[in-house]
């Protein structure tokens, strides 16, 4: 049973580094490579050489059904689309290590969706988190402002 789980461990590791390099050779030299991992497998991922940066926290709060019969607890929450572009992409940038102004306008104005932003950051309940790690120099980045949907969903 032993050499079992040695045998995998070492497989494992040798994967994980045969994944790391497959992925380095696809990128510019000194290119860095950002993850989220399991808080508890960072010690794996060290040894591919991946570094711990900090915390990525997805948090949740209760909303109306109606974003224009939002409760006074809610009033935080506005449609994207009513607010000003440029701001929403300013914000964005300093989240984002380049610019993604298609993108998100297309992702604001998604017909049968709603895209709301948090201007406040009371009344929310963390849910889940993840150990973001940097193989490389981590970009520069306001990593106090980026939540889940910013990295899990969209990388």
């Amino acid at each position: 049973m032993f050499g079992t789980l040695e045998n995998n461990a070492r497989y494992r590791e040798e994967a994980l580094l045969t994944r790391r390099e497959r992925l380095s050779s696809r990128l510019k030299p000194g290119a860095s490579i950002g993850m989220d991992g399991v808080f508890s497998m960072q010690g794996y991922y060290a040894k591919g050489g991946f570094v711990f940066s900090h915390r990525d926290l997805r948090f949740r709060t209760e909303i109306a059904d109606s974003p224009t019969d939002l409760p006074a607890s809610s009033r935080h929450i506005v449609p994207l689309a009513d607010a000003p572009f440029e701001q929403i992409l300013d914000y964005d940038r300093s989240c984002f290590p380049a610019s993604r102004a298609k993108f998100l306008k297309a992702w604001i104005s998604q017909s049968d969706a709603l895209a709301l932003g948090y201007l406040h950051d009371e009344s929310m309940t963390e849910v889940f988190g993840c150990a973001r790690m940097y193989l490389g120099t981590p970009p520069v980045l306001r990593h106090e402002r980026i939540f889940g949907v910013t990295t899990f969903e969209f990388g």
